[in-house]
């Protein structure tokens, strides 16, 4: 609902938006990597499904009412305050470990089960 209010402001103030989506969420499992724009859209929790739903309404206002929107799908988001804990940690992780000489752990084949 909070999306849907952006956009009605947006749209009564003629602002631009851009959505920060998500990359792999949305996809769910790879078909076959790498991923590229046209992979099937397949997300697997509420999380990617809900950041799909926003990127539809993004669509239908941009050919309902003509607004100009964007939705970036960003994937492994790092920087340089991000801690090491989390589930989106892997990159700062392999980082630390890298930089340490240190081998990347990786718990079982990187797959997951379903």
């Amino acid at each position: 609902m909070a999306s849907l209010r952006v956009l009605e402001l947006a749209r009564a103030n003629q602002a631009y938006v851009a959505f920060a989506s998500s990359g792999g969420a949305i996809y769910g499992e790879a078909s076959a990597g790498p991923q590229g724009e046209d992979h099937p859209e397949r997300p697997l929790n509420p999380y990617g499904s809900a950041k799909l739903a926003v990127d539809a309404y993004l669509r239908a206002y941009r050919h309902q009412y003509g607004m100009d929107t964007c939705s970036l799908r960003f994937s492994n988001v790092y920087g340089p305050r991000q801690r090491r804990g989390g589930e989106s940690a892997v990159v700062p992780c392999f980082c630390t470990a890298a930089l340490r000489g240190e081998p990347l752990r990786i718990i079982g084949f990187g797959q997951t089960d379903t």
